[in-house]
């Protein structure tokens, strides 16, 4: 188990449960778009959000409203390809 008491950050939410019901939705009303793909983003909180711990301080949920907002309206376009290191434990400082 890795501990870093300090690391309380918030936790990265993907609902793919609801993505289901919503295509299980679309096929039955016959509008799911066969051999595609639907993308779900920042969006719909009910799908993609970030659930932040009550430690979080107002100023930082602030600055993250801020950054949220500039991925959903296209202002920051993050990098969608890496070719660095692959990350391991052993390399991580990790306590166990």
């Amino acid at each position: 188990m890795i501990r870093r008491p300090a690391a309380r950050f918030a936790s990265a939410i993907a609902d793919s449960g609801e993505a289901i019901v919503r295509a299980v939705r679309d096929f039955v009303r016959g509008d799911l778009p066969l051999g595609g793909q639907r993308v779900f983003g920042l969006e719909d909180a009910a799908l993609v959000r970030l659930q932040l711990g009550p430690a979080v301080p107002t100023a930082t949920r602030a600055l993250l409203d801020h950054w949220s907002d500039a991925l959903l309206h296209g202002r920051l376009v993050p990098e969608t390809e890496y070719t660095g290191p692959e990350w391991s434990v052993d390399h991580a400082g990790a306590v166990a």
